[in-house]
């Protein structure tokens, strides 16, 4: 059986080549990055709201509209402006104007397991995920991390399913899009 034997770490570095810090005992304090240096606050004081496959806490938590991404994907976020930049003859540089922000653009990364049969396909899970990522329009998305940057819409524009190298029962996902919300229009009418 291949369900509680998966080292979360050990996979996202082989699908994604990133190796993330495992979740620390209770009684261990983290190091916990701050502005100007680190701060150190015990694990335990951590707020968690669920707990994953294995019971171990979610600390950031996915939700698609009703998909719960399972076993806490790793989620970033990338912001970015739109600048005119004008050229001015004989002056080095551009002259820039029209400040505006771009849509962040954000990429969820993650494994599909079936916690009922961690030995096989899990086809459900693959088609769900598959079937909302297909729709036409901007999806409900709730994280606390993209909450901070007043997010809660995500417009799929890609998503993977990469081959998992033998491995029946894991299926590594990848989900990548841009940031949207709704804006209403005043239709004015002309003279």
């Amino acid at each position: 059986m291949a369900g509680p034997n998966h080292d979360f770490a050990q996979l996202f570095k082989q699908y994604f080549g990133y190796k993330g810090l495992p979740l620390l005992p209770q009684n261990v304090v983290a190091s916990v990055p701050e502005p100007f240096g680190m701060a150190t606050l015990p694990v335990g004081e951590l707020q968690v709201m669920q707990y994953g496959l294995l019971g171990a806490p979610l600390m950031l938590p996915t939700k698609i509209d009703d998909i719960q991404l399972p076993n806490e994907p790793l989620v970033s976020i990338t912001g970015g402006k739109n600048i005119v930049k004008t050229e001015i003859n004989g002056v080095d540089g551009t002259f820039k104007e029209e400040w505006t922000l771009r849509d962040y653009e954000i990429t969820i990364r993650g494994f599909l397991i079936d916690e009922n049969d961690p030995d096989n396909l899990p086809e459900r899970m693959i088609r769900d995920l598959r079937l909302m990522s297909e729709k036409k329009n901007s999806r409900k998305i709730v994280n606390r991390l993209l909450t901070i940057f007043n997010i809660n819409m995500i417009s799929i524009e890609e998503w993977e399913f990469p081959d998992n190298q033998g491995a029946i029962g894991i299926q590594p996902y990848m989900i990548k899009g841009c940031s949207d919300k709704e804006f209403e229009l005043e239709i004015k009418p002309t003279a």
